[in-house]
């Protein structure tokens, strides 16, 4: 199944010393930390989530926890805002 997409009005500014996802429908303003930045841009590269699974594992030990991490966030990122629910 293919990532769900990051919305339109979703905004990810990178500043030198962090970066903000930014809904400017909402006006809401996230941090988050280094992998859930590379699981954010990897929905806007129409990637499956199996592939990144794959890709998140090279970093870390464990697929399975690494699967179960990414499906926790990505349900995050659905619940707020950042990404369609049709994912």
């Amino acid at each position: 199944m293919n990532l769900p997409k990051v919305k339109p009005e979703v905004l990810i500014r990178e500043e030198p010393d962090e970066t903000y996802v930014i809904n400017m429908t909402t006006g809401k303003i996230f941090r988050f930390n280094e992998t859930a930045l590379k699981m954010l841009e990897a929905c806007q590269e129409g990637i499956t989530e199996n592939e990144l699974v794959e890709r998140l594992t090279d970093e870390e030990t464990d697929r399975q926890v690494v699967d179960e991490d990414v499906r926790k966030t990505l349900k995050q990122f659905k619940e707020l805002g950042l990404v369609d629910d049709n994912g």
